[in-house]
């Protein structure tokens, strides 16, 4: 799995790993997680990691075993656990994305000595029993913003280490939606905010901004299944390699160039100064495969 691009890189490009199969890809997502890791506890003896939900929760599951594979302490007790975006539930509830991030990572094996204090969950106490209106969304978004802004300026230099995110087959990314009026918030100091009307249920949600996202180190994309082509060819141009080369991990790896300007919220994440990652299977990325002369 490479490294980041240099700090010259254009933001309009991106690493896109093609992994062969979903065995490869957990692999190759367990390996970048260890190296962000690594890297952000060398320099900053803290380790900020912001996780979406959906799908992706689910291939957090095994990283315990991924770190002992490779001899590597975690060190959980340095680690900060974030929500990229939240659905308004209780957490007990199924449609909660920290509930999954609980279930699939935080609550087994070594991951659990990460402390309670270190992971930031959305204040559930503003939630009432007949359901969520506008004045608690707003409340609860300001309260995750307000202890977000503290995490990142008391323990990560105020960006997010690593932020893992999901896109969806509509090309939206956290809870930013296509055509939402959060995809014109330019607003630096909003680290967070609500929605009321996504178009998948539950409509009250939680999610870091545009600028809040783009700020981050590191950024990887992560998407599985032919369901997920269609946003793979509307965010990036047409490859100028001419054959896919698979490494000894089952990944092959290219340089793109994403369309400008973006079509969908997904591709308006970009990091200043170095390149976007996408991970994705050879599903999501067949048409690009079919456009490149062959594959090895």
């Amino acid at each position: 799995f490479t490294t980041m691009a240099t700090p010259n890189s254009d933001n309009n490009k991106a690493l896109v790993h093609i992994a062969r199969d979903k065995i490869a890809l957990r692999s190759a997502f367990h390996t970048q997680i260890i190296r962000s890791c690594t890297q952000a506890i060398t320099s900053r003896e803290n380790f900020v990691l912001a996780i979406s939900g959906g799908s992706l929760p689910s291939l957090l599951s095994g990283l315990n075993e991924s770190f002992a594979a490779v001899s590597v302490n975690p060190q959980y007790k340095k680690w900060h656990i974030i929500l990229v975006d939240e659905r308004l539930v209780a957490e007990d509830h199924p449609d909660s994305n920290m509930g999954s991030i609980k279930n699939n990572f935080l609550s087994s094996g070594a991951a659990s000595s990460i402390p309670p204090d270190q992971i930031l969950t959305i204040d559930y106490s503003k939630l009432r029993d007949d359901g969520v209106d506008k004045a608690a969304a707003s409340a609860i978004a300001s309260c995750y913003g307000t202890a977000l802004k503290n995490i990142l300026d008391s323990f990560s230099s105020h960006r997010i280490d690593l932020c893992l995110l999901g896109f969806g087959e509509d090309g939206h990314t956290a809870s930013i939606f296509p055509d939402h009026p959060l995809l014109a918030m330019n607003d630096k100091d909003t680290l967070v905010a609500y929605i009321q009307d996504s178009p998948k249920p539950p409509p009250f949600r939680t999610t870091l901004t545009l600028p809040t996202l783009n700020s981050s180190r590191e950024i990887l994309f992560v998407g599985t299944g032919a369901g997920k082509q269609k946003v793979i060819d509307t965010v990036f141009i047409r490859p100028t390699t001419t054959k896919i080369v698979y490494g000894a991990e089952d990944v092959a790896i290219l340089d793109l160039e994403m369309v400008d300007p973006p079509q969908l919220p997904c591709a308006m994440v970009r990091l200043d100064g170095s390149r976007v990652k996408w991970l994705i299977d050879a599903n999501a990325a067949g048409n690009i495969i079919g456009k490149c002369k062959g594959q090895e």
